[in-house]
């Protein structure tokens, strides 16, 4: 009888030692699974943190880059205006002078057509 109490004694021992084995994995697997977790966590933080820096910076560049582009249109479109500008004024005075001209001939007939009215 000793022996079979000894027998069980020591498959109680094994199985106790087991369960105490399959305990300590356990709680070593929960640790590694709490220690991951709070990686993850510190990881997506990271990333967010480095996704709003390059939201930013895209954000500003492209100001940046529209802020440029429209000055350059405004001087293309200075530019242009004052070569239309340039334009309308060299006509304008083409027309004053052709103008002038027309005045000329015109008080002359009609200098010469008082003229002889009076001398007739």
């Amino acid at each position: 009888m000793t022996t079979f109490v000894t027998y069980y004694l020591i498959r109680c021992l094994i199985l106790l030692n087991a369960l105490k084995t399959i305990t300590d994995a356990e709680r070593e697997a929960k640790k590694m699974i709490d220690e991951a977790t709070l990686e993850a966590e510190k990881i997506m933080s990271e990333a967010d943190e480095k996704l709003v820096e390059t939201y930013n910076k895209a954000y500003e560049e492209t100001l940046a880059e529209a802020g440029r582009r429209a000055l350059e249109l405004k001087n293309k479109a200075k530019e242009d205006a004052e070569r239309d500008a340039e334009r309308i004024i060299s006509k304008a005075e083409e027309q004053k002078g052709k103008i002038q001209a027309k005045a000329r001939e015109n008080f002359e007939e009609a200098v010469n057509v008082i003229l002889g009215e009076i001398t007739s």
